[in-house]
């Protein structure tokens, strides 16, 4: 896998909220959506954290969301504010590491020629957690077909502006 200079960039309290939704499905697999911008450098930033929806289904190997939930959601914050969009999923690997799966990388396909997904090159942030207490996290874009990696930043500077411009994160 070829790295790109993109990142993504989470604030502390995104990935705060994406990491108890995580342990609280541990060992079974969870996840859910990313929505934010892309900036004119072109890298990603996270501006909500939708979880995996009440009727998903978590298994130790894999994990179903409840995607009319999901869209729900990301239709709410894009009626809140257009500047906002779908960039990717996150989902767990409990006792495993932070890299993608074969299905992994289908389902990016998927993403990408799906039409109501409105991305071309969709992100997947994987977060393998141990059962230490260990986490590992690893960011994959596809880009022209080809899967990159992406550099995760957490952080509370990391998106200020955006903070400012969307205002709080709702409850979701």
């Amino acid at each position: 896998m070829k790295p790109s200079r993109v990142r993504l960039a989470v604030h502390a309290k995104d990935w705060s909220r994406l990491l108890t939704l995580s342990w609280d499905k541990w060992p079974r697999e969870t996840g859910g959506v990313l929505v934010g911008t892309q900036n004119d450098a072109g890298e990603l930033v996270v501006g909500y954290v939708i979880g995996p929806g009440p009727a998903a289904a978590h298994e130790q190997r894999t994990f179903t969301p409840d995607h009319a939930w999901q869209a729900k959601q990301v239709e709410k914050l894009w009626r809140a504010d257009h500047c906002i969009q779908y960039l990717g999923d996150w989902h767990t690997h409990p006792r495993g590491r932070a890299r993608l799966s074969s299905t992994d990388v289908d389902t990016l396909r998927l993403i990408a020629a799906s039409p109501s997904a409105l991305q071309l090159t969709p992100m997947m942030l994987v977060v393998a957690l141990g059962s230490g207490g260990d986490v590992e996290a690893g960011v994959t874009r596809l880009e022209r077909g080809r899967c990159r990696k992406l550099r995760l930043e957490v952080g509370a500077a990391t998106i200020t502006a955006l903070s400012m411009r969307m205002g709080t994160q709702p409850n979701l």
